[in-house]
């Protein structure tokens, strides 16, 4: 998007804006932008993170969180590649930071039924309570 140039803070935050507001008009699947509003919602700008919640309160509430695909991509936004996989370098994705796994979690808690992914819901749990960069309220959501 913006090629070699290099945009300032408040320059990235409009397009971040434009984004969200774009991806809130009702022509998108409720499924197809849980994810980009979970990580606007996530955004460290209040500005971003608040324009994205309203947006994130309507589609929770219109998706169907007994489908694997709709939890299928939280699980590997959280989780990141497993580093027992064989995946070339260039491939290979790093977990959530913290801010966005607390966001995450929040959303995958609600999954039911075969949304359940195993062994993706204990790596969760496990990487919540024992990794390094986890917190109080990321155990307490485990």
């Amino acid at each position: 998007i913006v090629d070699k140039h290099q945009l300032n803070p408040n320059q990235l935050e409009e397009i971040k804006l434009s984004i969200v507001t774009f991806i809130s008009k009702d022509i998108f699947n409720p499924s197809d932008i849980l994810l980009p509003l979970i990580i606007a919602a996530a955004d460290s700008r209040f500005s971003i993170a608040n324009h994205a919640n309203s947006p994130l309160i309507k589609v929770n509430s219109t998706v169907d969180w007994s489908q694997p695909s709709v939890v299928a991509p939280l699980y590997a936004l959280y989780l990141g590649t497993w580093a027992g996989l064989k995946v070339p370098a260039d491939d290979r994705k790093v977990p959530a930071c913290t801010r966005l796994r607390l966001k995450l979690i929040q959303y995958l808690n609600k999954a039911t039924g075969s949304a359940i992914l195993f062994p993706h819901c204990v790596q969760v749990v496990f990487s919540s309570l024992f990794d390094p960069n986890t917190n109080s309220r990321l155990r307490n959501s485990a």
